[in-house]
């Protein structure tokens, strides 16, 4: 069911608009693609440029999907929770968007604690390795990966991290007391491993968040309106989603992507086109325009410097938002 909605839908829904749209006149198409799918969604992570790449015009070549690779990204996408209530199980945690972990006011965590165990008990009433909802881990490698990841944890694990060799089942973890430095923070964990860790303020929770790499997406958990300016305006990540996970993939409109480490570009519908062209500006100059243009020429006088310095004695306006800087620094 995960591999209808998440993936196969998806995908076809998108390339039958693609195909209803016509050709922007501005875009040239970059030339010849090379697409190489992962394997964890190989028919939206292999399609879905090539719809973009084949309306754009360009010659394209596609490759398999790649297998598991021993070195994963040090980026993974962050996740943070100061007062909300979630965690996904969709595709075992082997999804680009799953949270790596929850940054959690400390005083909140016990509360979130019992509420995942309560949810969890409700999603597998006999325990998720022995239900048909839950998937496998893709191979013995990465298999044996996440039980050395989680086995040399310092944190405590509270829910789950049970395991079944033979069919290479690993029970949703969900990991408190886990600080930086951790196994479980040390790379992308793409398993269903969940660290908490806790904070006494959101300032302390963007400091955590700001002195790692830029996560592919950040969620955020906060009815408070200041709140969710002071994350937007103190945080860089890919997308950044308010009181959900996944969801962003839902919503077509939106480009999707990461910014440095997490990646570059942006894809989904327009944007998917947009990859693989470039705006080409035309500009064709009237020579009756030459005679406005004079004073770009020597001799330089104070009439032409007094004509060319209008630009930088225009008033600066106000700044309409208020500083949300955490700790009083100004905003970068």
């Amino acid at each position: 069911m995960e591999a209808y909605f998440a993936e196969v839908g998806v995908i076809v829904n998108d390339a039958l608009k693609v195909r209803l749209k016509s050709r922007n006149g501005l875009g040239r198409t970059t030339g010849t693609v090379l697409i190489i799918a992962p394997w964890n969604y190989p028919m939206i992570l292999g399609l879905q440029p090539l719809y973009g790449a084949i309306s754009a015009g360009c010659y394209t070549v596609t490759s398999r999907p790649i297998g598991w690779s021993k070195t994963l990204s040090p980026k993974s996408p962050e996740f943070l929770n100061y007062s909300g209530t979630t965690y996904s199980y969709i595709g075992n945690g082997k999804i680009c968007v799953c949270p790596d972990f929850v940054i959690i006011n400390r005083g909140k965590q016990e509360e979130f604690i019992a509420a995942l165990k309560k949810h969890h008990a409700d999603f597998f009433p006999n325990g998720a390795l022995k239900s048909d909802s839950f998937s496998r881990i893709v191979s013995d490698f990465h298999f044996s990966r996440l039980k050395n990841l989680l086995a040399r944890s310092k944190g405590t694990i509270v829910i789950g991290g049970g395991t079944d060799e033979k069919t290479r089942g690993l029970e949703p973890a969900v990991v408190k007391g886990v600080l930086d430095g951790d196994s479980l923070l040390s790379e992308e964990l793409f398993g269903p491993i969940l660290p908490l860790v806790a904070v006494d303020s959101v300032d302390d929770a963007i400091e955590f968040i700001s002195s790692r790499d830029h996560p592919l997406v950040l969620y955020a958990f906060t009815s408070d309106e200041k709140t969710k300016i002071k994350i937007r305006e103190n945080t860089m990540s890919g997308n950044l989603v308010f009181n959900d996970t996944f969801q962003q993939l839902a919503i077509h409109e939106l480009p999707f992507g990461g910014v440095g480490e997490s990646g570059y570009g942006r894809q989904v519908l327009k944007y998917s086109y947009d990859n693989f062209t470039y705006e080409r500006s035309t500009l064709d100059i009237p020579k009756e325009s030459e005679l406005f243009l004079e004073p770009r020429y020597p001799p330089y006088t104070p009439e032409k410097l007094e004509f060319m310095s209008v630009p930088i004695n225009l008033a600066i306006p106000p700044s309409k938002y208020p500083d949300t800087s955490p700790n009083g620094h100004a905003r970068m």
